[in-house]
This record gives C-alpha cells, structure tokens and sequence, in this order.
C-alpha cells in the first residue's frame, strides 16, 4: 500500500517530502504515508516484544552456537 502511494507522488513529479508526507495523493482518499510509517513501527514494536518474549520463555533453544573464529558449529 505504500509502495502505490509512492508510485503516485512520483508520477506527480514531487515526490514523498516531509511537508507533504500527511497528504494524500489520492482526491477523497485518507489513508496517508504518515500512516504506512506508523505502521511500519508499530510492527517493529510487536515484533520486538514478541522476541523479547520468546528468548525469554525458550531461551536458546532455537539457535544452535556458531563459532565465528573457526567457522563451524560447536
């Protein structure tokens, strides 16, 4: 969906620009870049909690150790 918003602000000619970034293209449209970026770290905190929580929970248990000085598994 923000790829397309992209796509419409370059096809325009001005591109996606902070004084424009919370207007929509689009005429009658009211989802905005702005809002793909909140998303966007919305999902970032969701996915920080939801590892937070597995390493706590499953700790080491889906990572086999990696020996970087020789290169193989340990």
């Amino acid at each position: 969906m923000g790829a397309k918003y992209i796509a419409f602000y370059e096809n325009i000619g001005t591109g996606i620009q902070f004084d424009n970034i919370r207007y929509s293209p689009v005429e009658g449209d009211q989802f905005t870049c702005f809002e793909t970026v909140l998303f966007m770290l919305l999902d970032t905190f969701i996915h920080l909690i939801l590892m937070w929580y597995i390493e706590n929970v499953y700790p080491g248990m889906l990572r086999e150790d990696f020996c970087v000085e020789f290169g193989k598994y340990s």
